[in-house]
């Protein structure tokens, strides 16, 4: 069976790939819970990443496919469920089997990627407040200070309105 040319193989790759998205946000959750040690667990675990280099580029760009496949065959899906029954129920929609999530995945989706790319700017790339940018203000041994930046980040109301509405949807 060729995973791409039918609907089941489609929906695999579509539960393995958000499979994929799910242990990525946990382990990303773990590493960012040493935010609560205080900065110099945080600002370890940032060097750990840095630190792996070319590595950490190729999880990025396997990341980034995975992301991209997930939102390929969910357009494509959506797109072919919806051909199926072009003409609308003459009674109305009763939604028995699909919950509120389902039904709002597409927006859902579409703030989650709009946030993805938020945080990437903003804690990655820097460039988003780049004032209380790590790599602008080190800490005391010259390290980029992963700390400051989180905790002057999220003194911003409207910045930390934004990551408590994209967690929620998440």
């Amino acid at each position: 069976m060729h995973l791409t040319t039918n609907m089941i193989g489609r929906k695999i790759i579509m539960s393995i790939t958000g499979l994929v998205m799910v242990a990525f946000v946990l382990l990303h959750l773990l590493g960012n819970y040493s935010l609560f040690k205080g900065p110099d667990s945080i600002n370890a675990y940032a060097d750990i990443l840095q630190g792996l280099g070319p590595l950490l580029w190729l999880i990025r760009l396997i990341m980034f496919a995975v992301f991209v496949l997930h939102v390929f065959f969910g357009i494509t899906l959506t797109l072919e469920n919806r051909a199926a029954k072009p003409l609308k129920y003459a009674v109305g929609r009763k939604n028995l089997s699909t919950t509120s999530a389902g039904r709002s995945m597409i927006w859902t989706g579409l703030l989650i990627a709009s946030y993805l790319a938020y945080h990437l700017l903003h804690f990655t790339l820097q460039v988003i407040n780049p004032e209380t940018s790590a790599s602008l203000n080190p800490e005391a041994m010259g390290q980029p200070d992963v700390f400051s930046m989180v905790v002057l980040s999220f003194r911003e109301t409207i910045i930390s309105g934004i990551y408590i509405l994209s967690m929620a949807a998440l």
